[in-house]
């Protein structure tokens, strides 16, 4: 299982758990059961806690990859220009592939 896998599960189940804490915190609270209004409220904050690390996480993965591939197209389009300049200099030298 690759890193992103990973986070992004992590992610989605303290997601899901953030709503669901914040729900029960809702329940507890209307239904005058303090200690599920507060505990429910304490898990749905760290649930919160959870996803903004992971997107900070994913995020900086991101940015890495994304210069990564900046890079690499910056030398795709060097080597071609290179390409191109040296195949207009041998056309002007009256190269002829054909001819042996």
């Amino acid at each position: 299982m690759s890193l992103d896998m990973a986070d992004n599960a992590v992610a989605a189940a303290a997601s899901k758990v953030t709503y669901g804490s914040a729900a029960a915190s809702v329940i507890g609270f209307l239904s005058s059961i303090d200690w599920i209004g507060v505990l429910g409220f304490v898990v749905a904050i760290g649930g919160l806690a959870v996803n903004i690390y992971f997107k900070q996480r994913q995020d900086r993965r991101d940015r890495i990859r994304l210069k990564g591939e900046q890079a690499e197209r910056a030398a795709r389009m060097k080597r071609d220009e290179l390409e191109s300049q040296a195949r207009i200099a041998m056309m002007r030298e009256g190269y002829d592939p054909d001819r042996t």
